[in-house]
């Protein structure tokens, strides 16, 4: 499991120094929500769900350059779920992501070990989902 641990952290601090660039150009508002879902919330599905979504491609489908305009009207209730993002990060693309580091270091290596649990999980089930899938389209293959 530390190999896991030790993997995540260093993602999860690449993701914190490249949050407000990406490969150089200012990053779109489409880019800083899958950002925040990447960082802070741990998926786009998940965050999602905490901003109301009761179908995750919904609201992925907003995460694209072309459907980004739907995405402003959540960017009041994104800094409610998360007080630690700057506004005008968020908003504008300008400084950076945090208020603070102090929430990457606050992170304890527990919390890592759930979200890798978690996440071990999500795929576990995905892979199952895949399976059924592949089998169906076999069977309609077959016939």
């Amino acid at each position: 499991m530390s190999f896991f641990v030790a993997l995540f952290l260093c993602i999860y601090t690449m993701k914190l120094r490249k949050s407000t660039r990406l490969h150089g150009m200012p990053m779109l508002l489409f880019q800083r929500v899958k950002e925040v879902a990447s960082v802070l919330a741990g998926s786009q599905t998940i965050l999602g769900e905490k901003l109301g979504f009761s179908s995750p491609r919904t609201f992925q489908a907003y995460l694209t350059e072309a459907r980004q305009d739907n995405l402003w009207p959540l960017l009041p209730k994104i800094l409610e779920i998360f007080p630690e993002i700057r506004r005008d990060w968020l908003y504008f693309g300008e400084g950076a992501m945090l208020t603070s580091d102090a929430p990457a270091e606050a992170a304890t290596i527990s919390d890592y070990q759930r979200r890798i649990a978690e996440l071990e999980a999500e795929l576990k089930e995905e892979r199952a989902l895949n399976r059924r899938l592949t089998e169906r389209l076999l069977e309609l293959g077959n016939k």
